[in-house]
């Protein structure tokens, strides 16, 4: 069989399974319990290898680029698709997004900033029906600059009969001060002047995109001034304010989540299965729906070489314009408001609220509450946390354990092709002419091994996501370097390549 195959071909199946050529010779039953020991300890000393290596390459990269590791972020991109993928749905048809956007100015003939009376009448038009009152809203607009306008009064009486009258929590976005707490503009009153009540709860509105990407990697769910500056966490001491974000205000006060001492920030968790078959405003005509797709387990690199850059996906949760909330009948906007969580921002050109997801680039930027949200409400008190590897003593189980498998995952796709793989020899070319031309055909199998390799890592680092509390990027940074490393084989395989002659 082997005689009828070209050169070429018997040496593309040898660079995918070196042992092609290779014929198959019994051991002596004598010395093969002595060779099993001697290949389960070398796998072991290469286990441990190749750990080492990882490590030396994860600390020399963070020496060579103090700003952060490119790549690891440039894998954690490849990889969040896939993990997107895998996010559960459970609560994502418990949140709605409604929008400001250029359709809504357009439509309704009006300019940015709204007066404050219209805040409230658009406001109204989603709270008052009882039919379909939302279990929660967010109003993801900072009303801290104090201007001249007389409907600043009816905006507050507004915000006290949604939360007091219909009973419909209202979370208000605010700017924290100099003396850390949260603040907005005077005439908003924290306190229904009638009863006594109140009327909206201040949440914070701050995100922290990551400053080697830019893109949403993290979430702050509390922080607390203190001597040194702004802390991650309440604050110890009663007397100092501890302000809570957006999610995690909603979270514990309506969804009623016991999650615990949050002295870390969220790793954040993106969802890519969104809803296909729902009303979408004009600026997300374009967007696509995200569904199955082998084509996500090939890195990203080779991806986008192939096929050129992805095209933008569509929102996780579902998402109406105002502009529709006006033009819509009460029956198809029922499902989006009735029983959810509603989150209102503005998509407005000029305004610069915009965050960068890794699965849907850039969203405005109440999405980042929404996805929040939604991680606390699916994973409750095992969200998913930040972890560096400088804080290994902090977390010495979750990261050095998911680091480990991470290792491991990479040794055992060498060990599975290796045992496929029993031999290393070249094929028998009779010159050096002739193998180099064959070299080729030895990097593009090279390149389809490593694609593999990479393939099975990233679906093993969603089980391991799926296992561990710690976020993708120390997962994906260390499997990065040990796939790295093991890439250095290549040099190897040639100089034998090159060394070897032809079978007599």
């Amino acid at each position: 069989m082997q005689g009828r195959l070209g050169p070429k071909t018997r040496f593309l199946l040898f660079c995918l399974y070196p042992s092609f050529d290779r014929k198959g010779q019994d051991e002596d039953a004598a010395i093969r319990p002595e060779r099993t020991r001697t290949r389960i300890a070398g796998w072991i000393a290469h286990y441990l290898i190749l750990v080492v290596a990882s490590f030396a390459l994860l600390a020399t990269s963070d020496r060579l680029l103090p700003q952060g590791m490119v790549v690891t972020r440039f894998m954690a991109t490849g990889q969040a698709p896939l993990n997107a993928y895998y996010y559960p749905p459970t609560t994502r048809d418990e949140i709605s997004v409604l929008m400001y956007d250029q359709a809504f100015l357009s439509e309704t003939g009006s300019a940015w900033p709204l007066p404050y009376a219209d805040h409230a009448d658009w406001l109204l038009r989603i709270a008052a029906d009882a039919a379909s009152r939302p279990r929660a809203m967010m109003l993801d607009i900072t009303f801290g600059q104090e201007r001249n306008d007389p409907g600043i009064g009816r905006l507050a009486e507004t915000l006290c009969q949604i939360q007091n009258e219909f009973h419909v929590p209202v979370f208000l976005a605010a700017l924290s001060s100099e003396d850390g707490r949260l603040k907005v503009r005077s005439g908003l009153h924290a306190l229904d002047p009638k009863t006594g009540k109140p009327c909206f709860t201040l949440v914070d509105i701050k995100v922290l995109p990551d400053a080697l990407d830019g893109q949403l990697w993290s979430y702050q769910l509390s922080r607390h001034m203190a001597p040194e500056g702004w802390q991650n966490g309440p604050a110890e001491q009663a007397s100092t304010p501890t302000i809570r974000s957006a999610a995690l205000a909603i979270a514990e006060d309506v969804g009623h989540a016991k999650l615990g001492k949050e002295d870390e920030p969220m790793a954040l968790m993106w969802g890519l299965l969104n809803r296909p078959d729902e009303q979408r405003p004009q600026f997300f005509q374009d967007c696509h729906n995200g569904e199955k797709d082998w084509w996500r387990l090939v890195p990203g690199f080779v991806r986008e070489w192939v096929a050129g850059p992805p095209p933008p996906l569509c929102p996780y949760h579902s998402t109406l314009s105002m502009a529709q909330v006006a033009s819509l009948d009460s029956d198809t906007l029922l499902p989006y408001f009735h029983d959810r969580y509603v989150f209102i921002g503005a998509a407005i050109p000029g305004i610069n609220d915009q965050i960068v997801s890794p699965v849907h680039g850039p969203l405005p930027g109440v999405y980042a509450h929404a996805m929040a949200l939604d991680n606390l409400l699916t994973y409750k008190d095992n969200y998913k946390t930040v972890a560096e590897w400088s804080e290994l003593f902090r977390h010495p189980t979750s990261l050095l354990g998911a680091g480990l498998l991470a290792v491991f995952c990479v040794f055992l796709i060498r060990f599975v092709y290796m045992r496929l793989a029993n031999s290393n020899e070249p094929p028998p070319l009779s010159d050096l002419r002739k193998k180099l031309r064959h070299i080729p055909t030895f990097a593009l199998a090279w390149l389809l091994k490593l694609i593999v390799r990479l393939a099975a890592v990233m679906l093993l680092i969603v089980l391991l996501q799926k296992c561990f509390r710690i976020g993708m990027l120390p997962v994906v940074e260390l499997a990065a370097m040990a796939v790295f490393a093991e890439a250095f084989e290549l040099l190897e395989k040639l100089k034998k390549y090159l060394e070897a002659t032809p079978h007599a």
